[in-house]
């Protein structure tokens, strides 16, 4: 009908004017939240995670960039984390992406095919929009989606039946033995004067048992 055919318009508008805003927003969070290794892989972990706990009672350091400050994350900030919740961020990310480049994509090919014009063209930062354009992207966020899926493939734990990040943990009280292991904070209480939060650790076995709240030997 009319009135369908002009909710469609108003949209593909919309999609026009933001699209170079998501790509650029999506290529600043992926980079700002990634650390290059050796290799060439990237990590992906969120950034700002700085221990500055001088007295070791509060083990999980805060991670501002996530949402989710206080989240239980490792109990060592270090390049070596990886979050699940970060990955998944991005994979979804790559999923909108791909779509709305598929949209556009079309859109193009269907003016370009009726018109003899270059009235199917649109912005595009300080350039044009084409069609080799939307390709390359197009190519990038598939790739980019299928490693970080194969990434979140390997956060699975059997133990528990759940997706867990990974990182650096303290073992046998020494901050310098730079152990992966796969354990989680948990959050025992406060401090005598109710202020501190006093955290300790457990490992996945512990916590996946009976007694979640306060696994064995974590308080």
């Amino acid at each position: 009908s009319g009135t369908s055919d002009i909710v469609k318009q108003k949209i593909l508008l919309a999609l026009i004017e933001l699209y170079p805003k998501l790509h650029s927003w999506v290529d600043w969070f992926i980079h700002s939240q990634s650390t290059l290794s050796s290799d060439g892989t990237r990590n992906y972990r969120w950034k700002g995670r700085i221990n500055t706990n001088v007295d070791h009672k509060r083990l999980l350091v805060n991670t501002l960039a996530s949402g989710l400050d206080d989240y239980p994350r490792a109990e060592i900030p270090s390049r070596f984390e990886q979050h699940v919740d970060l990955l998944s961020w991005i994979v979804k990310s790559c999923d909108v992406m791909i779509k709305v480049n598929n949209i556009l994509t079309k859109h193009i090919q269907h003016h370009k095919q009726y018109t003899a014009n270059d009235a199917w063209q649109f912005q595009f930062g300080t350039g044009t929009l084409t069609e080799e354009l939307l390709k390359e992207h197009q190519l990038k966020y598939t790739s980019l989606r299928e490693e970080v899926s194969n990434k979140i493939s390997k956060h699975w734990s059997t133990s528990i039946n759940a997706y867990v990040d990974t990182g650096l943990h303290d073992v046998k009280g020494s901050k310098s033995k730079n152990y992966i292991t796969n354990k989680v904070v948990v959050r025992c209480g406060a401090d005598k004067q109710g202020r501190d939060p006093i955290d300790g650790d457990a490992s996945i076995e512990k916590v996946g048992g009976q007694n979640r709240l306060n696994p064995e030997g974590a308080c």
